[in-house]
């Protein structure tokens, strides 16, 4: 099996290097397992929110749907990177989505990012996410 890093990744989505997307689609549609590690999907969820592609949530969301189903991809904790997605398009952020995903064996998830903590209360989110006080 081998592991895509963020760039392939970047380059196929964005299509800014037409000739390595190429390469990467031939990856993507052969018969070859892939592994994507969760740390190249939140980075790629960065680098195309925040560099200069600036890709609206709603894209990036569709981009990570069309990510998990490929048959030859194998994303690292897929169920917590689809419910990431599933709440990032309800208005999480995705690092943050993703971090709560990842907790889900823990209690809670303490943190001092108040706006973090609202949403995931609002939305329900598990685990619970709460600030700790004094």
């Amino acid at each position: 099996m081998d592991s895509l890093d963020t760039n392939l990744l970047a380059r196929y989505y964005t299509n800014d290097d037409p000739v390595q997307a190429r390469i990467v689609a031939a990856l993507l549609a052969g018969d070859t397992p892939l592994f994507v590690p969760v740390s190249v999907v939140i980075e790629l969820v960065w680098v195309l929110s925040n560099t200069r592609y600036r890709l609206p949530k709603s894209r990036i969301v569709a981009t990570l749907r069309h990510l998990l189903a490929i048959a030859t991809v194998q994303v690292e904790n897929e169920a917590a990177v689809l419910a990431a997605v599933d709440a990032c398009e309800k208005g999480m952020d995705f690092a943050d989505a993703l971090h709560l995903a990842l907790s889900a064996r823990c209690a809670r998830l303490l943190t001092f990012d108040h706006k973090f903590a609202t949403r995931a209360r609002r939305l329900r989110l598990a685990p619970p996410c709460s600030v700790p006080r004094r």
